[in-house]
């Protein structure tokens, strides 16, 4: 069978996209920032945006697990794809700030 799968790289996984040396650069910075922050991701579909979110998380979590000389980080996922669809862009904001409650 041959095709494309649009699925998510997993921790472990094989990094088609390559995408490794994003993620490794994105973790350093927001290991070495001190002020809060916010991070946008933004490409075509199919370019490795979840995937490059899923590692970034996933090795932070690690961090969180491994290193207690300093504070874990807090991390929020939001699909704002799913908030998006059929709704105003004040509704779609009533939602994504609900899920962060």
């Amino acid at each position: 069978m041959v095709g494309i799968v649009d699925e998510a790289l997993r921790q472990g996984g094989d990094d088609a996209l390559k995408i490794s040396s994003y993620k490794d650069a994105l973790v350093d910075f927001v290991k070495r920032t001190d002020t809060p922050m916010t991070i946008g991701v933004q490409g075509e579909w199919g370019s490795g945006k979840t995937s490059l979110l899923n590692q970034i998380w996933n090795d932070l979590e690690i961090f969180n697990k491994e290193d207690d000389s300093i504070d874990d980080f807090k991390q929020i996922w939001i699909n704002s794809w799913e908030h998006s669809l059929l709704c105003s862009p004040e509704e779609c904001l009533m939602k994504i700030i609900n899920e962060i409650i």
